[in-house]
């Protein structure tokens, strides 16, 4: 007698690895959200915490009431220099953006060759390491004689976040009609006209992902900021290297300040997604 023999079936391997692949693309994305937020939620935390350490966990609203109470020079100088920061990443990304938006358009009028070089040269603050940025900064100031203040902190950040716009900028203007420029010039526009009134409108979506990609890199940067400000500026990122360099260590109201930053751009977000996708929906229909 013959014994049965059942064949493995193809389409039930198929599924199997599919399922098995699902598994691990899930467990992936999800050790990369541990990673990216867990230390974020411990500062959310323990910011409702008065003890010593994050292994003493007691809790207390103590460090909100230093943070908006205080008086001590410590709070001060963290509340100036987060002053100062945000005024720098307004100011860096507003410029960043007009010039950026400019520059892309300008590439983008270019014949390929000059397009693909200068492009690959804006590029290069992108792919260097930020510390060979500031250096050559520092030296640049250094060289023609420009003492290092809050001008020389914002002509850093601009330097640095301009290429991030034009990327942002340039597939819009990839995407757009060039046509319906060319003919409001015919129709007797003059080309700044035609630029705010046709071009911008068309590329706004990419002004506003650079402006914010480049408020971020501003608010974010310490190496940049630290190699070319003057003794009295500080802004955040240089504040809490101080302190944490300093023997009196990091204050109390650090964390719920951090806490507070991160719920502001947490809430931006979620309030921001929520209005595109109204949009999204209201185009569809």
């Amino acid at each position: 007698m013959k014994k049965d023999s059942k064949k493995p079936s193809l389409k039930s391997d198929f599924y199997k690895k599919r399922k098995i692949g699902l598994y691990l693309g899930k467990s992936y994305v999800w050790l990369i959200l541990a990673l990216l937020y867990v230390p974020i939620l411990m500062i959310v935390v323990y910011s409702f915490s008065d003890g010593a350490g994050f292994a003493n966990f007691r809790f207390s609203t103590a460090n909100f009431t230093e943070l908006f109470t205080s008086d001590s020079d410590s709070v001060q100088r963290m509340k100036t220099a987060l002053l100062n920061t945000v005024v720098i990443g307004l100011v860096s990304s507003l410029f960043a953006t007009v010039l950026g938006t400019l520059g892309a358009v300008g590439l983008n009028g270019m014949s390929k060759k000059p397009r693909n070089v200068l492009l690959n040269l804006s590029n290069v603050p992108i792919f260097n390491a930020d510390i060979i940025t500031a250096l050559a900064l520092m030296f640049f100031f250094l060289f023609i004689k420009v003492d290092r203040s809050v001008f020389t902190v914002l002509i850093g950040h601009i330097a640095m976040t301009c290429p991030y716009v034009m990327l942002s900028v340039l597939p819009r203007l990839k995407q757009m009609n060039m046509s319906v420029y060319e003919a409001a010039l015919d129709l007797g526009a003059t080309p700044f006209s035609a630029l705010i009134k046709i071009i911008v409108p068309e590329v706004f979506p990419g002004m506003v992902s650079g402006f914010a990609l480049a408020f971020t890199l501003s608010i974010d940067d310490f190496i940049i900021t630290q190699f070319n400000r003057s003794s009295t500026f500080e802004t955040l990122s240089t504040y809490i290297y101080s302190q944490a360099a300093g023997k009196a260590g990091l204050s109390g109201a650090l964390k719920p300040l951090s806490a507070l930053i991160f719920l502001t751009v947490l809430a931006g977000l979620v309030i921001y997604n929520i209005q595109k996708n109204k949009k999204a929906k209201a185009a569809k229909r």
